[in-house]
């Protein structure tokens, strides 16, 4: 099941774990959102 979550992340600090290219994708959306970023992977890729 599948909720839709609407949170205020400007400010917040968001933890991505995996740095693929869903992660990639993932933080940056977070970093439009405003959101402080920390990615923690043993790869990153950067598109």
């Amino acid at each position: 099941m599948r909720v839709p979550l609407f949170i205020e992340f400007s400010g917040r600090n968001v933890l991505i774990i995996g740095g693929g290219g869903v992660g990639t994708r993932r933080a940056i959306k977070f970093l439009l959102a405003g959101a402080n970023v920390r990615v923690l992977s043993l790869n990153l890729v950067m598109n």
